[in-house]
């Protein structure tokens, strides 16, 4: 077990996606779903763009415990890259957290999300996401 949580820290502080994580007070909420009752906040400050493309971080706030990607959780944050032109999504980075906004242990980091672009619906949460990092 200490080995591998060593092995664990060790990955997470060499990772250059994680240390930019944005901290608590960058967070920008943008909607809360009806359905679920999650909080969906964006990072302004995060948002790089090249070409037809942006990226930026987006935190998921659970209100209740949650199965993500088979672990329990209570939020998760993402890194999204979104194509303007297209209108479509991909998420390049997951961490997974055991508590409320990003905080608690960290349950899974993915970054090698095997994941095609998905295109952006109208009215939705990820369509306000894009329309903020792409400056429309």
């Amino acid at each position: 077990m200490y080995k591998a949580t060593l092995m664990i820290l060790a990955v997470i502080s060499s990772c250059a996606a994680y240390r930019e994580i944005p901290n608590a007070a960058a967070w920008f909420e943008i909607g809360v779903s009806d359905d679920t009752g999650t909080t969906f906040y964006v990072d302004p400050t995060s948002i790089r763009k090249s070409g037809d493309k942006a990226k930026m971080w987006s935190l998921y706030n659970y209100n209740s415990v949650r199965d993500t990607l088979g672990v329990w959780s209570l939020s998760s944050i993402a890194l999204n890259e979104y194509d303007c032109k297209k209108g479509r999504v991909i998420i390049r980075f997951l961490s997974v957290h055991s508590g409320n906004m990003g905080r608690g242990e960290v349950a899974l980091i993915n970054m090698n999300i095997d994941a095609s672009e998905a295109h952006v619906p109208s009215g939705s949460i990820s369509k306000i996401s894009l329309q903020l990092a792409c400056g429309k």
